[in-house]
């Protein structure tokens, strides 16, 4: 089995090389049925991350929230503890460059989210698997938030990042569902 570093790359690139037309038309796929979706039609309070440009666009999925009177909160990442802490994003947030690049919230313009407060996490990653596992970027970060985590989580993934198994380390931590464009 390919280590979880050769099967992140491997992804990353496959992410790069779709077509702009064919990245719309898979995003477009998840978002049908992410709306569709029981978790997504009982949360109020969404959390979920500023996508880079090889991941699946979020920003369709944060207006539909603002849209249907959601709340959303972003995550900001915690170098020296690898944590995150949630904080409420509406459209009069500014975004900053954080760690890893991420857009992420100015703590002091915005109010913090707790954990208990997210009905649902939608999780990045790059690579998962049936068991609802994932590869994300390697930081450990959304391992560490959801083993504390007790509302419901879910992935956006497109069906070629969906493998049959990945490596898993005793610390990684399932999300509830994966949602797909199959």
């Amino acid at each position: 089995m390919h280590s979880k570093n050769v099967l992140r790359k491997s992804m990353i690139a496959k992410l790069y090389s779709l077509s702009q037309g064919e990245k719309k038309r898979i995003e477009n796929e998840l978002y049908t049925n992410l709306f569709a979706s029981e978790l997504w039609k009982k949360a109020n309070v969404i959390g979920i991350t500023i996508a880079n440009e090889y991941e699946w666009d979020t920003h369709p999925i944060i207006k539909q929230a603002w849209e249907e009177r959601k709340c959303i909160a972003i995550p900001k990442c915690i170098p020296t503890n690898h944590m995150l802490e949630f904080y409420r994003y509406t459209d009069k947030c500014k975004l900053e460059r954080g760690f890893f690049n991420l857009l992420e919230p100015n703590p002091e313009n915005t109010v913090e989210i707790a954990a208990e407060d997210m009905d649902l996490l939608i999780v990045p990653g790059i690579v998962f698997d049936k068991g609802n596992y994932r590869i994300g970027h390697g930081g450990g970060y959304y391992d560490r938030y959801l083993k504390e985590y007790t509302g419901k989580s879910l992935s956006l993934a497109g069906r070629d990042q969906i493998l049959p198994s990945i490596p898993k380390e005793e610390f990684d931590q399932p999300v509830d569902l994966i949602i797909s464009n199959t």
